[in-house]
């Protein structure tokens, strides 16, 4: 159990990207399959800001802001050239930005472990002898309110309307007088802060080389398979669940050295039972 709750503060940080993954597919019909490595890049800022001196609040500006830039420029590319094009060339598009910004990173930081600074430590509260800590607490809280507030500015505030509209028909919704590739872009910048804000609250805690952060991507989109990249709460849940099963592995001897390995497992699970479904459905 202690295992368990332990991997729920990363669970927390899967539940999170899984439902942002699903939030960005519902809004504005792409897969951002970069994200993580964008956003791992401005938290790595931080922490070489961090440990050259800077105030905790002033590093993390920077980096947020870092993150920000680059996640923007990345959905003005999108809004720019691949507005109308399918939703496997966008997905493809997001790989680039994935093994570019990779690229990047190792050029300038290398694969050093960074020393990023604890913005959120200690425990939170203890049941029964299984411990919680702040950041478990706040990862799980931030995934929760995020899976939460989407649905409810989707069918309650013009905003959502306009995202809808600019997922499903954005010729049409740039006839109606929608300007699209602004609304993307914000939803792309909003997007880059929130994730580097939650990279740089579990970075601490984790393996944290720009090439670990970004591969983070692999566990955000098992959560969001497990949703079939629409329905949040089953993301939230396998997030959760995936990371919570990775917790209680690490602590056994004979599994903790196959517990990155389940992330992979359940992607091809899902994978192939989709792909099952499927055969069932034409048979019938």
């Amino acid at each position: 159990m202690q295992g368990f709750v332990s991997g729920l503060g990363l669970g927390g940080v899967y539940a999170f990207l899984g439902v942002y993954l699903c939030t960005m597919y519902r809004l504005i019909g792409v897969v951002s399959l970069g994200m993580t490595a964008v956003a791992g890049f401005g938290a790595t800022i931080t922490a070489i800001l961090h440990g050259d001196g800077w105030p905790t609040a002033a590093a993390c500006a920077a980096g947020l802001g870092v993150a920000a830039s680059a996640s923007a420029a990345c959905g003005w590319i999108m809004a720019r050239f691949f507005a109308g094009a399918s939703v496997d060339k966008q997905s493809a598009v997001t790989i680039a930005f994935l093994l570019t910004t990779l690229g990047a990173a190792q050029v300038a930081f290398g694969a050093t472990v960074q020393s990023f600074p604890a913005v959120i430590q200690g425990r939170a509260f203890a049941i029964g002898g299984v411990t919680v800590t702040s950041v478990t607490l706040v990862c799980v809280a931030a995934a929760l309110a995020l899976a939460i507030a989407v649905p409810l500015v989707i069918r309650h505030t013009a905003l959502g309307t306009r995202l809808i509209a600019i997922s499903e028909r954005p010729a049409t919704a740039e006839l109606l007088g929608i300007r699209t590739s602004p609304v993307a872009i914000s939803v792309w910048l909003l997007g880059g802060v929130l994730v580097a804000l939650l990279l740089l609250l579990v970075a601490p805690s984790i393996p944290n080389d720009s090439a670990s952060l970004a591969l983070l991507i692999v566990p955000a989109c098992t959560a969001a398979l497990v949703g079939a990249l629409r329905r949040l709460g089953w993301a939230l849940a396998g997030g959760l669940a995936l990371g919570g099963v990775q917790g209680s592995m690490s602590l056994s001897k004979a599994w903790a050295t196959w517990s990155e390995a389940v992330p992979m497992v359940v992607i091809a699970a899902v994978l192939l039972w989709n792909e099952r479904r499927e055969v069932w459905d034409a048979a019938r």
